[in-house]
């Protein structure tokens, strides 16, 4: 497996993963205390240890960059809740569906990303049509799937909760910029008048996955200086110790 490069992005398989994960923090305590409770106090047995694994993934990457004096760190959160791990001099971000998670990581930079499944939505015509305009204006370097496709409307969701992750504004304060929601459940932040500054400074890109039913999206600043591959995130020991050596390269 390639050493570490300044931004990365992996597709974790939450069932293929969870034997050598959970093993690993029975044997080393990966989480710190408050998330390892949260986490607990999930009711459904299947989405906690679905959001346990997500969480011990993300661990995994942050190791993989900053090395293991960073375990069971506690996260500082933003008013957004976006978590931040001091003097790390990383940004990262964790997207979770059922099955699935996806983890970003960037040196020295802001970087959100988000995963969905395809299905149908409820949602009426303006606001669909304000959220995908909003999309289609944050990134013109790749145009959505045509309106009739199954995965337009959640491929404009993803890019959109990718910015706002990057960001650290929370989806609420996003979507009321671009007139979702009412100005009024805004969160504290600075205002933007237009979707394309809100992505101003960022590079906004869809993710190619190995899942026809799944959508991601990847928010990032600086530009990569390469086209960004999703990576498989390990689930065996053997593979994931080589995952976790840290000579570093640049990207």
């Amino acid at each position: 497996m390639s050493a570490p490069s300044r931004i990365e992005v992996w597709h974790v398989d939450l069932a293929a993963a969870a034997p050598t994960l959970l093993a690993r923090d029975r044997e080393l305590a990966l989480m710190c205390p408050h998330d390892s409770a949260r986490i607990d106090r999930l009711a459904d047995p299947i989405q906690r240890q679905e959001r346990r694994v997500s969480h011990l993934a993300l661990r995994h990457v942050i190791e993989r960059h900053a090395g293991p004096r960073f375990r069971a760190r506690t996260f500082t959160r933003l008013p957004s809740g976006k978590p931040v791990l001091a003097d790390t001099g990383l940004d990262f971000s964790l997207s979770h569906v059922a099955g699935h998670a996806l983890v970003g990581i960037v040196r020295e930079g802001l970087i959100g990303v988000d995963l969905e499944r395809i299905r149908s939505v409820a949602i009426d015509e303006r606001r669909r049509d304000l959220i995908e305009a909003a999309a289609g204006a944050a990134c013109h370097a790749e145009p959505l799937p045509v309106p009739s496709s199954r995965q337009r409307f959640q491929q404009s969701w993803t890019r959109l909760e990718a910015i706002a992750k990057a960001r650290g504004i929370g989806m609420a304060h996003l979507l009321s910029l671009i007139g979702v929601v009412p100005r009024a459940v805004q969160a504290t932040g600075p205002c933007s008048p237009d979707a394309e500054d809100l992505a101003a400074n960022l590079t906004v890109l869809d993710l190619a996955l190995d899942d026809d039913d799944l959508v991601g999206s990847l928010a990032v600043s600086p530009p990569p200086a390469t086209r960004i591959a999703v990576g498989a995130f390990p689930h065996d020991p053997q593979t994931l110790t080589t995952f976790l050596k840290r000579e570093t390269t640049s990207s």
